[in-house]
């Protein structure tokens, strides 16, 4: 989770997460504006990106 934690803490933001097999679940609860949310969900989303490429990353190096 803290892989995918926004940068900075953001006011009326829970986020809490899951393992799942092959997967992440994700409950996100705002109560704020809009805008606001936006911008922290696409944070959140470039930040599970930088995320899962560093993993795959990791699993090619080790099949090598």
């Amino acid at each position: 989770m803290k892989a995918v934690e926004p940068d900075n803490q953001v006011p009326h933001l829970q986020i809490t997460g899951q393992p799942e097999p092959g997967s992440l679940a994700l409950d996100i609860r705002f109560d704020g504006t809009v805008e606001t949310f936006i911008f922290t969900l696409g944070d959140m989303l470039a930040c599970l990106q930088a995320a899962m490429e560093t993993l795959n990353n990791i699993q090619t190096e080790d099949m090598d």
